[in-house]
């Protein structure tokens, strides 16, 4: 009997519409995040999603492009229905070459389906920043990009709250720097630090939620934990501080009723001379520590559910440790040595899917985001191409994928192309599956691929009209079947899982990957403990699931 692995999920798009563009636009662009690299079953709600392109279209008119006003002001975002604005904040622009770093708040981000909205560009008649503190919603108490001057600017607080930073020790131009993100700013371990202003803690039990996250470079190294500080610093004793601990570990120290210092990832996991993006979260009872969001530590109620805060009065730091009851106070002149990008403050606890999908958004924005070409305002309001419905992805015991979908109606369809990928990010086009133009009747379509991957595969499918205009769907990920030649046992498991063959598999490409297809392989503790067996410590990864990959074998696991 035939065995099929069978992904079947019912995608839910809008009816057609026609719809007139905002005033005064003359171009557009249709945007649209990818479902794949959202987290969760639940809808994200007011994320703010990040977008990184350099376009010829978005350079200034005296550059060849079509954007009117020198600062990019003349650009804006709305919802599909083209008339619905959507805040958001452009934190770059460079009129010569077209790029442009900017964020927008989507009411809500799905996991199911890919998340769509528009951009508008090219109007003589704005002449204000339209970018708009609303794109950061009331749980954000700090936002701020380290893309200020230090030597002559105040650090911004983006969130409208106005905690904005003043640099001291000897900042200079040079120390902002290329960062991950965009413009990032270099502490040199001496002297530098921002003092926050306006923000202070100064009752008992104030907090009872935190999060706070940044993208962190550094290569310092000591065995001291208090020898880098600090990410951001309301005193450790008082109220919370994260940190890079010496030995290039995350640190993050609360205080209820007594001092928790909580410590993730191993000894020089984040002082490697990379970005790394790190979160520190309480919900009141439990502590989260995540790098590269992946969940890395949880501390199990360390202050007994209490809210944290002691009740003395304590200002902020970035660079620094805080004792400090006034602006500028005392400090614990620990100073940090690296680069940080994107340092937020939350009143709320960050849930593993929004960190898991604001890091794929962020590490790679152009593979979260698609962005069309340019179409003129007015065209890109037209009628939608094509009502989809499902689309299907099984793999068969013969080492073939067949793929299936099925549309409602059509519009203008000229053609699918049919394209497989081995991470998400790269794409080749396998088939080409001609549409039918016009429709209003169900139609059925399908392809094989007869060569998939010995591992992992990943397929969508692009939909192209007659003029040029396209869609992707979601993307499907499939495992051939195979027979695999190893034991993996336990399985599901606490800690640890042990494999064993009869050959020399194991010696050959092992690796270890979430349901994210992120490499788990440096967060697991191998044992040989003979030519054809190992033992995988997999206490340091969270509960969930897992592909264990050798050679061609593949084999799912079970951490509970």
């Amino acid at each position: 009997m035939r065995n099929l692995k069978h992904v079947s999920i019912l995608l839910v798009f809008c009816s057609h519409f026609l719809s007139a563009q905002p005033t005064g636009y003359s171009f557009g662009k249709s945007m649209e995040t990818s479902s794949s690299q959202v987290s969760g079953s639940t809808d994200l709600i007011d994320f703010p999603v990040f977008l990184n392109i350099t376009d010829p279209n978005l350079r200034s008119i005296a550059n060849g492009g079509h954007i009117q006003n020198v600062n990019g002001y003349d650009i804006i975002f709305t919802l599909p229905d083209c008339v619905t604005p959507l805040s958001f904040e452009i934190e770059e622009y460079n009129a010569v070459t077209g790029n442009l770093i900017v964020w927008v708040r989507l009411p809500a981000l799905s996991s199911s389906i890919n998340t769509s909205f528009f951009m508008y560009y090219g109007n003589s008649s704005v002449t204000t920043n339209p970018s708009s503190a609303s794109t950061w919603s009331s749980n954000f108490d700090g936002v701020w990009h380290m893309d200020n001057d230090p030597s002559t600017s105040t650090l911004t607080d983006h969130s409208g709250n106005g905690v904005n930073g003043t640099a001291f020790g000897s900042m200079t131009s040079a120390d902002l720097i290329n960062g991950k993100l965009g413009p990032a700013i270099e502490f040199d371990g001496s002297n530098d630090y921002f003092a926050l202003a306006t923000k202070s803690f100064t009752n008992s039990g104030e907090i009872s939620e935190v999060s706070v996250s940044a993208w962190i470079n550094t290569t310092f190294s000591s065995n001291a934990m208090s020898s880098n500080w600090a990410i951001v610093d309301f005193d450790r004793s008082e109220y919370f501080n994260i940190f890079v601990h010496g030995n290039g570990r995350l640190g993050f120290s609360t205080r209820g009723s007594s001092i928790n210092d909580s410590y993730a990832g191993a000894i020089g996991d984040l002082n490697d001379g990379n970005w790394h993006y790190v979160v520190g979260v309480y919900d009141g009872t439990d502590k989260f520590l995540y790098i590269d969001g992946v969940l890395s530590l949880t501390v199990t109620n360390p202050h007994g559910g209490a809210s944290l805060g002691t009740g003395l009065n304590r200002f902020g730091f970035i660079g620094d440790g805080s004792e400090a009851s006034t602006f500028n106070g005392n400090r614990n002149n620990k100073y940090y040595d690296g680069a940080y990008d994107e340092i937020r403050l939350l009143n709320s606890a960050l849930s593993t899917d929004w960190i898991a999908t604001e890091y794929n958004n962020q590490n790679n924005a152009s593979s979260f985001i698609s962005v069309t070409e340019e179409l003129s305002a007015t065209d890109l309001c037209l009628i939608l191409p094509i009502e989809l419905g499902i689309f299907n992805a099984q793999a068969t015991e013969n080492q073939r994928v067949i793929l299936t979908w099925n549309t409602f109606s059509e519009l203008n369809n000229d053609y699918f192309d049919v394209q497989r990928g081995q991470d998400g990010l790269d794409w080749e086009v396998i088939d080409v599956v001609s549409g039918a133009g016009n429709s209003i009747q169900e139609i059925q379509y399908n392809s094989i691929d007869y060569s998939p991957g010995r591992t992992t595969n990943y397929y969508r499918i692009r939909q192209v009209d007659f003029n040029g205009q396209y869609t992707y769907s979601p993307i499907r990920i499939v495992s051939p079947i195979t027979t695999s030649r190893i034991s993996v046992y336990p399985n599901p498991t606490n800690d640890f899982v042990f494999i064993e063959n009869s050959t020399n598999e194991l010696n050959s490409s092992l690796g270890i990957y979430n349901e994210l297809g992120q490499s788990m392989l440096k967060r697991v503790d191998i044992l040989q403990l003979s030519t054809n067996k190992l033992q995988l410590d997999l206490s340091k990864l969270s509960n969930g699931i897992y592909l264990i990959t050798t050679g061609c074998s593949i084999t799912r696991v079970v951490k509970r």
